[in-house]
C-alpha cells in the first residue's frame, strides 16, 4: 500500500514530494510520485531532452513525459520512489491509481485562493477531497504554511 504524492509542474512540488518521502519512510511503505499530462498540456508528440542531462533530443509521448517529470523532481528529493506518468484529467487518474494500487495517502498540494475564486473555477486538489475513499494529506505551498 503506497503513499501516493500527486504532482503538476508548479514551483512547490519538491516540498511536497518531500513532505510525502517523510510519511512514506514513517509508514516504511513505498512512494509513488504521480503526474499527470491532462487537458492543461499538449497531446502532440514533442521532443524533450533526455532526463540523463544529455543534450540529444528524445521524442516522448504524454505518458513518458510526464513519467519523466515525476522523475526529474522526486529524484531531487529522494532515492526511493516510483514514477508514474498517466494521461487524463488530474482528479480522475490520481483517484484511479489511487485505487489500483491501494493507497495507504494520497498526497495534494493545496493553492491559495480567494473566496470567489473557490466558488467561480474548479480545482483538482477539492475534487480529490471529495471524492477520494482514503486517508488525503495536503501540503500547503511553500510560504503558505503560516497563513
Amino acid at each position: 500500500m503506497p503513499v501516493v504524492v500527486a504532482i503538476d509542474r508548479s514551483d512547490s512540488v519538491e516540498n511536497l514530494v518531500a513532505e510525502a518521502a517523510k510519511l512514506s519512510d514513517r509508514f516504511d511503505t513505498e512512494l509513488h510520485v504521480v503526474h499527470v499530462a491532462g487537458q492543461y498540456e499538449t497531446t502532440e508528440r514533442v521532443r524533450l531532452e533526455a532526463i540523463d542531462g544529455s543534450t540529444d533530443p528524445v521524442e516522448m509521448d504524454d505518458e513518458e513525459r510526464a513519467r519523466t517529470h515525476a522523475e526529474s523532481v522526486a529524484a531531487a528529493v529522494t532515492d526511493s520512489f516510483t514514477p508514474v506518468g498517466l494521461v487524463g484529467y488530474p482528479e480522475n487518474e490520481i483517484l484511479r491509481y489511487a485505487d489500483e494500487h491501494d493507497a495507504e495517502y494520497i498526497v495534494i498540494g493545496g493553492r491559495k485562493r480567494s473566496p470567489i475564486g473557490k466558488a467561480l473555477f474548479g480545482s483538482t486538489a477539492q475534487a480529490i477531497l471529495l471524492d477520494a475513499d482514503r486517508p488525503i494529506v495536503t501540503v500547503p505551498p511553500v510560504g503558505d504554511a503560516e497563513d
